[in-house]
């Protein structure tokens, strides 16, 4: 029997105060996805609880919002530095309060089928992701909330969220921006017409594909810190304990190479319009089945490659943001704008990529026109 609807997969990745910005463009979507599966990791966790419930745009609103007004966003020397630098541990709930008294018992949307959120046990080198399911009654539960923290908690800045006798922290600790269960399984689903992935980073452009042997052995390398640069090695001997440790840790999760696994899994990578920040690709042909015109401010249909099911890739256009000069240790409230153009440049290109894949809803097998732009 054929069905007459998309199935869609949301997959939301890490990235602190960045979050904010796919969190910003989501909420001002005209027209947002419409997941029966949804997974996140980190900020992105909280993002998954938002966007399973059915208050979804003003929740993700609030998210952005309450994220960018806290004291150790805008205030860093006063507040995250300190913390680290200090070992001074702080609950979640102290920065972001939202979680606590936004999230809980809000109704669950119809037609979200499954929610995961994916987070890391505390105490392990390089530890692996663990993934808890969460929204699986009519309504958000304080125990899907404390899921959600753990997954947020990143270690050395805030307190391990303590579930079932177990204490979790951030789930990127081990290096994975992304649920990397979730995305794979996702991926593997052969009922999913559409799947979409937000990240806080710029992809980057592979030379060729890789394999997902590939992508183990990437992980492993990483594990093993071949990649760190040699600046960061030797500056480790002078930074206090909890820092150094912190920055071992989380490299990967913060560079290139973490993009790399998750494009791997995804089977994607080629073609400058990576730099563009949205992204969509045919997963039948693992090729672009659409490219941005600038000019139109649309999509416009790969004639070989435009079939379903397609791969949605989602992050800040290359030029308007630069990860690395947004972080916690060098934002100011009044120097937050970069994150309002990247979301504003987001939304209009998801905006775009909405009304491409939907033209394709009730096609299965059927190469896409070439003369039309979305």
């Amino acid at each position: 029997m054929r069905r007459h609807y998309a199935m869609i997969a949301c997959c939301f990745g890490a990235g602190g105060i960045k979050g904010a910005v796919y969190a910003n463009a989501l909420a001002k979507m005209q027209q947002m996805p419409q997941p029966s599966k949804i997974a996140g990791v980190s900020v992105g966790a909280l993002v998954s609880l938002a966007y399973a419930s059915d208050r979804r745009k003003e929740l993700l609103e609030d998210l952005h919002n309450k994220v960018l007004e806290h004291n150790m966003v805008v205030q860093p020397f006063g507040g995250l530095i300190s913390r680290v630098a200090l070992n001074m541990l702080t609950s979640i709930d102290d920065v972001c309060p939202f979680i606590e008294q936004d999230l809980e018992n809000v109704n669950k949307l119809k037609g979200v089928e499954s929610v995961r959120v994916a987070a890391c046990r505390s105490g392990e080198d390089y530890p692996a992701q663990v993934e808890f399911k969460v929204c699986e009654g009519s309504k958000v539960t304080h125990g899907d909330v404390q899921r959600a923290k753990a997954s947020a908690a990143v270690q050395y800045v805030f307190d391990n969220v303590t579930i079932d006798g177990v204490k979790y922290c951030d789930g990127a600790s081990g290096g994975c921006s992304m649920p990397m269960k979730s995305l794979q399984e996702f991926y593997d689903d052969k009922n999913l017409d559409q799947l979409w992935v937000f990240s806080t980073k710029p992809w980057v452009t592979l030379l060729k594909h890789r394999t997902q042997h590939a992508a183990s052995r990437l992980k492993s390398n990483l594990a093993k810190q071949q990649h760190v640069p040699l600046i960061v090695r030797l500056s480790n001997w002078w930074l206090p304990k909890a820092v150094s440790k912190r920055v071992d840790r989380a490299w990967p999760a913060f560079c290139a190479y973490d993009q790399l696994q998750t494009q791997t899994v995804l089977r994607t990578g080629s073609g400058e319009e990576l730099e563009n920040g949205v992204c969509i690709f045919s997963k039948k042909h693992a090729q672009l089945a659409a490219r941005w015109n600038e000019q139109i401010q649309s999509f416009e249909a790969v004639e070989r490659f435009a079939e379903k099911p397609f791969i949605v890739l989602a992050a800040p256009a290359k030029k308007l943001y630069n990860y690395g000069d947004l972080t916690f240790m060098n934002c100011a409230h009044e120097n937050l704008s970069a994150l309002d153009a990247a979301a504003s440049d987001m939304r209009k290109k998801l905006d775009a990529a909405t009304r491409f894949v939907s033209a394709y809803a009730n096609q299965r097998g059927r190469a896409a026109p070439t003369s039309r732009s979305f």
